[in-house]
């Protein structure tokens, strides 16, 4: 409904689902609509489809897929935007809503974690014991840039006492 009337959804888990809250600023924001519109438009992908991948952690890879398909020529404004912001739709980041065991706010912790991670140049293979032993030889600047990707990549912000 979002791409019908051009508007950023505003609805928490779509929000989630398709990356809108990981993107931050609204200039990203409207990339990624603009990216979904092209997708119905262009390439006729249904909603549901769109869900099933995020669910299935591989939005990202499967996007990639169809643009891959298409000229060079032909790629338009928004494809160019995702290759240069993976991150946003990242299959490792993604977050299936539907966990029953835990919360929502557990899960963008988890995956605020892994993503700033990552994000920093760390191995997306690396466990959560290996991170921990890592980031805790790393000097107090580089920890604490590690803390504001993570809370960043999950469209969170830091508090004003954070010391950020």
């Amino acid at each position: 409904m979002a791409c019908k009337l051009e508007i950023i959804p505003t609805d928490k888990p779509t929000r989630i689902i398709f990356g809108f809250e990981r993107a931050g600023s609204t200039e990203n924001q409207f990339n990624l609509l603009g990216l979904y519109q092209d997708l119905g438009i262009d390439h006729f992908i249904l909603p549901k489809t769109l869900i099933r991948w995020a669910n299935q952690g591989v939005l990202l890879e499967e996007i990639k897929k169809l643009y891959d398909a298409v000229m060079v020529s032909n790629l338009g404004d928004y494809y160019p935007w995702l290759l240069r912001n993976q991150w946003v739709l990242d299959g490792e980041l993604a977050i299936v809503v539907d966990e029953d065991e835990k919360d929502l706010e557990d899960i963008l912790e988890e995956r605020g974690f892994r993503a700033g991670w990552i994000y920093a140049g760390g191995a997306p293979s690396a466990t959560d014991q290996e991170i921990r032993d890592c980031t805790r030889k790393w000097p107090e600047y580089k920890d604490d840039c590690w803390f504001l990707c993570s809370i960043v990549l999950i469209g969170q912000c830091p508090g004003p006492k954070s010391g950020l």
